[in-house]
């Protein structure tokens, strides 16, 4: 559990390229025309590549880690058998979410689902997912371009309000709730 976080050294291209091919039964360069090597983020559970379908949308593309649900199915196999009660429902509930939340197919769901509801907000949308593509490994989605909320400099450089985005963060999440 200590060694989960949003950012982690990239698995190696390779593995990307074997579990891509391990999803869909055939290699990654049949689906996809190009691969970016380079992740544009990585994190404990998957990490995120850029890429261009065959059909010739820009897409990203976030590949679970080998091995990643096993492992934390060890470390909670080992916590449920603590002494500790009060750490039972804890440690249930984790692994709850911790399994929905490796199943994309959920997430890619998750997608489809919030792209819906945000259709009616002109300043809330997400990234289309391609269901198609998306397996329990796998999750396609368009690729968007832009700045994080986490470079407030980047986004007052581009001319952006702080307090407007502030604003329709709160709206959203209160909205969405």
């Amino acid at each position: 559990l200590a060694k989960l976080r949003a950012d982690a050294d990239p698995m190696p291209y390779s593995t990307v390229l074997d579990v891509l091919a391990a999803e869909y039964g055939r290699p990654a360069d049949e689906v996809f025309a190009h691969i970016d090597p380079k992740p544009l983020g990585s994190a404990s559970l998957a990490q995120v590549h850029r890429a261009t379908l065959k059909t010739g949308e820009d897409v990203a593309i976030k590949v679970q880690r080998p091995g990643v649900r096993e492992t934390m199915a060890q470390d909670v196999s080992i916590m449920r058998t603590s002494q500790i009660v009060d750490l039972k429902g804890v440690v249930e509930e984790l692994w709850d979410t911790f399994e929905s939340e490796t199943d994309f197919l959920i997430e890619a769901r998750n997608l489809a689902e919030f792209k819906r509801f945000a259709a009616r907000f002109k300043y809330m949308d997400c990234p289309t997912a391609y269901t198609e593509l998306c397996t329990e490994h796998v999750v396609v989605m368009e690729y968007i371009d832009g700045i994080s909320v986490s470079h407030p400099g980047r986004l007052v450089d581009a001319g952006y309000d702080l307090k407007e985005i502030g604003t329709k963060l709160v709206d959203n999440y209160a909205t969405q709730i």
